[in-house]
């Protein structure tokens, strides 16, 4: 039920008007579903590394992540390891300014080995 939501969710974007009624059934779904296991993810980098900082970034940054599963994850994450994730992005071929998220250096290329 899990992997069908998520799926179903990542083919079918609900905010089109194509798709509003029919994709957004299963976005909810996949917000349901992956509450918990979010929250156990943000914890566990908060255990396993800068435990001050990840609660700290996730209890603060999570919120403007505009996700309500995503943001606690990264926003934990890159506390735990001391990084700065989010700015620009490009999202289908148009530029994105996206909340700051966790604390430290922007984070590079090689952050990805920690």
């Amino acid at each position: 039920m899990f992997r069908l939501a998520n799926t179903l969710d990542a083919m079918w974007d609900y905010r089109s008007p194509r798709l509003l009624q029919f994709g957004s059934a299963p976005a909810r779904l996949d917000d349901v579903l992956d509450y918990i296991p979010a929250r156990l993810t943000a914890l566990t980098y908060a255990m396993l590394a800068n435990t001050k900082n990840a609660l700290q970034c996730w209890r603060k940054q999570a919120p403007t992540s505009g996700s309500p599963n995503a943001g606690p994850v990264m926003a934990a994450g890159a506390g735990a390891v001391n990084i700065e994730l989010g700015g620009t992005a490009r999202y289908q071929g148009e530029w994105h300014q996206r909340p700051t998220l966790g604390l430290g250096n922007k984070a590079v290329d090689a952050d990805i080995e920690r």
